[in-house]
């Protein structure tokens, strides 16, 4: 997250007071967006005027302004002030009065933003309330709502879409929508235009996200990714970084079907080429680097040790120290860690990258969480079963408010539970647990 220069808050505040005065007397369009071009809502954060932040980001003006900005990582600073909850629902209140024909722009924004923040529920509402008829989302593909949409924002907007259901594991109304997205670039640019390849890229994506213990859909995105990347070689060369990214991206793909000699070799040539174009201090060998380590994963786990410790200092210089990039290697050599059974050291990496995860996110988000629970694991392997409940006892209570109690989610909380129980003599909450799952797996059964 970027640093925020607070030297200059007494002028801010002087600005804000006379802006939100300004406001007050006039109520138009382009003063309001001059005012918060200049005064984002992180400066009323910065100065702890949370209901000015909160009014600015409820508003339409704002969503508007964000087509305009390049980095949202700002945004994170509101998880620190504004009430998930509070938040989402001001959100819901209003946004049911909203005409999909004439805002459809204001929506798309809502909808990115929400993505970015990782308000996965907030969003899903949103489309359910505009889009969800019939039982079923296909209004989305009606002639009368396409023909009453521009075809960039009926594009967005499906996008958008997609990102959501996808995260929803809906996995088929994601393929459909994204197969159809192709058909119409295919009939639109043709079949090897770059828009038609990267609506490719994005159902093998689907593919590749749909795809656990279903080989057979990894793939299918192994396949895409093979066809698409013989056109983007002859459009590209190696100083193009989208074809680069491209290439990296199926590297994990094999990653995922096993075939690691294969992506190691693709890995190497990336480093190769982005030293020979680029120089060897590019940041993106350090993401490749990464990959790397957890090729080697626990095939030469002091091979991936050494990688790890390698990278992380020179990431966190070039990246800082709450970047993604760090956190991603840091659960990487906690892991490893484990694998090595020097437990001390992977403990307190994932300490360090539970304390990240809530400044980032919250105490509640599900990334956190996920940091909490391999500790949990580490305080079982070493018999350390009382923290180790403690720890699944606040991940399933969260869960449980987040999600529906039958959402498949709960199934690792409820069985690690189950497990620990055992291991504690408790065979009736270990039951107890055991049947949650057992009617959670059986519903999920009858949905596929």
């Amino acid at each position: 997250m970027p640093k925020i220069r607070v030297e200059s808050v007494r002028d801010i505040h002087k600005n804000l007071i006379k802006s939100v005065d300004l406001l007050n007397k006039s109520k138009s369009e382009t003063n309001f967006l001059n005012y918060i071009s200049k005064y984002s809502p992180v400066h009323a954060i910065v100065i702890k005027k949370k209901n000015i932040a909160k009014d600015l980001l409820i508003s339409k003006s704002f969503f508007l302004y964000l087509s305009n900005i390049s980095k949202l990582e700002h945004i994170n600073l509101l998880w620190r002030l504004i009430d998930n909850n509070e938040f989402g629902y001001s959100y819901l209140s209003t946004l049911k009065k909203i005409n999909t024909t004439n805002d459809i722009y204001f929506l798309i924004k809502i909808l990115t933003f929400f993505n970015y923040m990782g308000w996965h529920k907030y969003g899903m509402e949103i489309i359910k309330i505009h889009f969800f008829k019939n039982k079923n989302y296909d209004y989305l593909f009606s002639k009368n709502f396409q023909n009453k949409t521009q075809k960039n924002n009926l594009d967005d907007l499906l996008s958008i879409c997609v990102s959501f259901f996808n995260k929803d594991k809906l996995f088929n109304i994601s393929e459909k929508i994204t197969l159809l997205r192709i058909k119409e670039k295919e009939d639109r640019f043709g079949k090897t235009h770059i828009n038609t390849i990267k609506t490719n890229i994005n159902l093998a994506n689907i593919y590749q996200g749909n795809s656990d213990l279903d080989e057979k859909k990894l793939m299918k995105a192994k396949l895409i990714y093979e066809n698409n990347l013989k056109i983007l070689k002859k459009l590209y060369s190696y100083k193009s970084f989208y074809l680069i990214k491209i290439l990296f991206d199926y590297s994990k793909i094999l990653r995922g079907l096993n075939q690691n000699e294969k992506a190691k070799k693709i890995i190497y040539f990336l480093i190769k080429k982005v030293e020979q174009n680029f120089g060897h201090n590019h940041k993106i060998i350090l993401d490749f680097k990464l990959q790397l380590a957890k090729l080697f994963g626990k095939e030469d786990i002091q091979k991936s040790v050494e990688i790890l410790n390698e990278i992380i200092p020179k990431q966190e210089k070039v990246f800082g120290l709450l970047s993604d990039n760090v956190f991603d290697s840091k659960n990487s050599l906690a892991l490893r860690y484990r694998d090595i059974k020097n437990i001390l050291s992977s403990s307190k990496l994932f300490i360090d990258l539970e304390n990240i995860a809530s400044k980032k996110y919250g105490a509640q988000h599900v990334i956190t969480l996920r940091m909490a629970r391999h500790l949990a694991t580490n305080h079982k392997l070493e018999g350390n079963y009382l923290k180790a409940e403690k720890i699944y006892k606040r991940m399933l209570e969260e869960y449980e408010k987040k999600f529906d109690l039958m959402d498949p989610i709960l199934m690792e909380p409820l069985m690690e539970l189950s497990i620990i129980y055992k291991k504690m003599k408790n065979n009736i909450m270990s039951k107890k647990m055991a049947e949650r799952v057992f009617a959670i797996r059986n519903k999920s059964k009858r949905l596929t």
